[in-house]
């Protein structure tokens, strides 16, 4: 079962995915193969960062931050952010840091699809709306039809994009951390002991 997606602003709207019989062919771009290479570096250090965040929100040395959240993966870290964050920011930060973990998740999303799809190559054809070959993807996207495979176009502009947005993704959340440690007072609201 999938986690809950944290409410915000909505998720942003991606190419259509495709299903369907169609022909494809063997992947080669080296040009996709590095831009793939990064994106899994810069994933690394979005998780690295969500996992400071956590740290800094709760307080905790890198030591025991290590314990805490060593063995989770992103899916992981990003709930157990919102689920801190809607307990512990005053509401006039909240809907900022729900937007940013929405961020988030959609890039986890592609990052998952790149990462663990199938590449190919799909012809140009009218069909496909496609002018040229293209690189593409197959996969079971979360938001597909069940138990079919679908195959989504990744050209060089929409894979730089997707490095891209990972690399916002990590500034924001490391800004985040940054204002935290700056001034807890001004976006954490105080609890009552339970």
């Amino acid at each position: 079962m999938r986690a809950p997606r944290p409410k915000g602003k909505p998720r942003r709207d991606r190419p259509p995915l495709r299903s369907g019989t169609i022909e494809v062919g063997e992947f080669q771009s080296l040009a996709h193969e590095r831009l793939l290479g990064r994106l899994t570096m810069k994933w690394a250090l979005v998780e690295n960062a969500l996992q400071l965040l956590i740290w800094e929100l709760l307080n905790l040395s890198t030591s025991d931050g290590r314990i805490v959240t060593a063995r989770l993966d992103a899916l992981a870290l990003v709930e157990m952010f919102r689920v801190l964050a809607l307990r512990h920011f005053k509401p006039e930060f909240l809907q900022g840091v729900l937007d940013l973990l929405t961020d988030v998740q959609d890039c986890r999303d592609d990052r998952n699809a790149l990462v663990h799809g199938t590449w190919t190559t799909v012809p140009a054809g009218e069909e496909l709306g496609l002018p040229q070959r293209v690189a593409a993807v197959m996969s079971l996207r979360p938001k597909g039809d069940p138990g079919r495979v679908m195959i989504e176009t990744f050209p060089l502009r929409r894979m730089h994009a997707i490095v891209s947005d990972a690399e916002e993704c990590r500034a924001r959340l490391i800004a985040l951390a940054e204002q935290l440690r700056a001034s807890r007072d001004k976006l954490l609201q105080q609890h009552p002991p339970d």
